[in-house]
Formats: C-alpha cells, sequence, structure tokens
C-alpha cells in the first residue's frame, strides 16, 4: 500500500467536497434570482401584502441554514475518519526484533500493543508488559481495498528504525504516525529501506 496511492484518495475526496461545495453554492444563488423574482412579482400583484425586506430576510435564512449544514458536513469528515483509523478495540500486539522509534520516544526491542486512547481521537498508545509506555500521535490512512493482513511498515535508515504505518486485516482504514526530529535529520541522508512486522488484532 504505496503512500502515493494514499494520498491520491485523500486528494480526491477534498476535490469531491469542494466540487460539492461549489454546487450547493451554485444552487443557492439560483435560489436567490428565483426568489427575487417570485418577490417582485407578488409585490407588483399585492403590495401591501409583501415587501422585499421580508423576501430578503427569509432568503438570508435559508442561505445560513444552507451554509451551516456544508459547514457540518466538511469538519465531521475527518473526525469521521480519525474515529475509524484503528477499528479494533483491543489494539493490535507485535514484536520488535530490535530498538525503534515512533515519532519521537525511543523503544527497546520486545513485544508491544498498540491501541487508540480513550480519550483523544488522534493519539495511540504504545505499551509493553515490562512497562514501556508512550502516547504518540496517529494521523488517518486509507485504501482503496481493505488491508490483506495485519501489520507494521517500519522506515530503516542504517541502524535506526522508525514506526510509520499501521494496517489492519479487512479494513480500509489505517494509521500514519507522523515523523519526527530524529527522523527527519535522517530523511536527509537518502531514501529509507522498508520492512513490515506482522500484527495480531485483539
Amino acid at each position: 500500500m504505496g503512500q502515493n496511492k494514499i494520498a491520491t484518495q485523500d486528494s480526491l475526496r477534498m476535490v469531491a467536497h469542494y466540487n460539492y461545495l461549489g454546487f450547493c453554492l451554485k444552487q443557492i444563488r439560483n435560489c436567490q434570482q428565483r426568489q427575487l423574482c417570485i418577490s417582485e412579482h407578488q409585490a407588483q400583484l399585492d403590495p401591501p401584502r409583501r415587501s422585499c425586506r421580508s423576501s430578503s430576510g427569509g432568503f438570508m435564512r435559508l442561505t445560513f441554514r444552507w451554509l451551516f449544514a456544508l459547514f457540518l458536513l466538511l469538519c465531521t469528515y475527518p473526525v469521521s475518519r480519525i474515529v475509524a483509523q484503528l477499528q479494533t478495540p483491543n489494539g493490535v500486539d507485535f514484536r520488535a526484533s530490535s530498538s525503534f522509534v515512533a515519532q519521537n520516544v525511543t523503544f527497546p526491542a520486545g513485544t508491544y500493543n498498540v491501541k487508540p486512547s480513550q480519550n483523544d481521537i488522534e493519539t495511540l498508545v504504545v505499551s509493553s508488559a515490562d512497562g514501556h509506555s508512550a502516547f504518540i500521535p496517529c494521523e488517518p490512512l486509507d485504501s482503496i481495498n481493505p488491508a490483506g493482513k495485519t501489520e507494521l511498515t517500519f522506515h530503516r535508515y542504517g541502524s535506526s528504525l522508525y514506526l510509520k504505518q499501521i494496517w489492519v486485516k479487512g479494513s480500509t482504514d489505517g494509521c500514519l504516525v507522523p515523523s519526527g526530529p530524529a527522523e527527519k535529520n535522517d530523511r536527509k541522508s537518502g531514501k529509507p529501506t522498508k520492512e513490515t512486522v506482522p500484527g495480531t488484532a485483539k
């Protein structure tokens, strides 16, 4: 699952949302023109009972409702993706054969569990049975096809290993761990080698 495919999906989704927003605004403008024509016609037929101010006020209320509904749609889209990123209540277990870095936290080799935080939908908890634990940020990923297996993707620069992605079998939603200062510095030396580690969804 390449990051190019993921980025393309995100771009297409955002373009679709903005196209839909443009369509709705066009519909509002058309509605405004029809409303003004109707109001002018009714004002000519019955001036004492219809005024420009009353028709304008009704249109403004309608416009506000449309814009408010579109605002809620655009705001809830990224939140819904973040909530769905790891669809497993008890997270994913995995074993790291060497030390690794998750964002800006270094973990020794061992067996770990990574799961969503109960208090912050954009945060994961990485923990081990021997007491190593830390909170790391998580950005949503999606794929056209469901993941074929539960796995974690790492980027290696020489002897340094960085946790990058988490996928759960059967889900099109995944998690991207943002690069920390150490990884950004190592990235200057060249492209990383990708390594995958199998995981077990709990």
